[in-house]
């Protein structure tokens, strides 16, 4: 059968017939598929393949038709994809060098030893039989001169060997002038002390100085004494003395009230009298200043004293007279 395609094709490869490959029109003549390949290519891609598929038929009339239809795959890559060994590869090796620095780079780490409260010299030869080197401050306190009063890192923490513990070390306390606070009050004077450095302790006492007014210091104003040390203030409660009132005749409850508001402790004592009961008949101090929590007796009316009639039981004896003549 004549080829009308002009077009000059490769030498083509005649595949048997099959039911996948031919086409059976009613009537009409089959041919084989003729598949036309292409030729290598020299590449690092293997070329798809790509082949064509042709159907011929002749019609009743005797006329001839052919039919080409074109198949392709696509290109695949030479050999194997080499990228995901790339990449973990690459990995692997900055796991290794990572590795590597911290083997060479790593330091050993010990606990810091318990050196609080040694004296210095003590607690700086630990430290360096432990690996460890040091750093001194110095630092004003209360406590006894040259001993450890703290470390960072602190005793008992983890450090690398070779690193530095800063070790706080009491120093000889400052002298501080105390400065004056009789005559202030109880705030002013622990503000001026507190400024000073000194801590303050506060007692109360009887004083005829205004209440909350500092009466006396220890230690005295302008002594030396170490920075930090306490002082003492004493703090006026008011007046030791109280003038005491006159509470006669007014009831024993009212009384006691009054003169306990006033400071002063009122003992109640109870006495006949024609009083009413439970009147104050008489008190002692009846009046005048007397210190303050002192007694003062009260003596309250219990009412009159009960009296008792008796009879006279003695015998009555005639009168007799001697020389007298009585005429009936």
């Amino acid at each position: 059968m004549a080829d009308d395609d002009p077009t000059p094709r490769p030498p083509a490869r005649v595949v048997p017939p099959s039911d996948e490959t031919l086409v059976t029109p009613p009537g009409g003549v089959i041919e084989p598929v003729v598949v036309t390949p292409f030729p290598p290519v020299e590449s690092d891609v293997v070329p798809g393949s790509l082949h064509e598929e042709e159907r011929v038929q002749q019609l009743p009339d005797g006329s001839v038709v052919r039919e080409y239809d074109r198949i392709e795959q696509p290109a695949l890559v030479r050999g194997r994809d080499w990228r995901p060994s790339i990449i973990a590869g690459a990995v692997l090796v900055v796991l290794l060098a990572a590795l590597g620095v911290w083997y060479f780079t790593r330091s050993d780490q010990k606990a810091v030893p318990a050196i609080l409260g040694q004296p210095v010299a003590t607690a700086t030869a630990r430290l360096q039989d432990a690996g460890f080197k040091t750093q001194v401050t110095r630092r004003a306190g209360t406590g006894q001169p040259g001993v450890v009063l703290a470390a960072q890192p602190a005793p008992g923490e983890k450090a690398d060997k070779g690193s530095i513990v800063a070790l706080v070390v009491s120093a000889a306390p400052a002298t501080v002038t105390v400065p004056n606070a009789v005559g202030l009050t109880q705030t002013d004077a622990r503000d001026r002390l507190v400024a000073a450095g000194f801590k303050v302790t506060s007692a109360f006492v009887s004083s005829d100085l205004p209440s909350g007014t500092v009466t006396a210091q220890a230690p005295a104003a302008g002594d030396k004494v170490g920075s930090g040390d306490a002082v003492r203030i004493n703090v006026s409660k008011g007046s030791a003395t109280a003038s005491v009132p006159n509470e006669v005749g007014q009831t024993g409850d009212s009384a006691q009230q009054d003169l306990a508001a006033k400071g002063f402790n009122p003992v109640v004592v109870q006495v006949a009298s024609d009083q009413a009961a439970g009147t104050v008949v008489a008190q002692s101090p009846a009046g005048g200043q007397a210190r303050k929590g002192a007694k003062v007796q009260l003596s309250v009316s219990s009412g009159p004293a009960t009296t008792t009639a008796t009879t006279d039981t003695t015998p009555t004896t005639p009168a007799t007279s001697t020389g007298v003549t009585t005429t009936p």
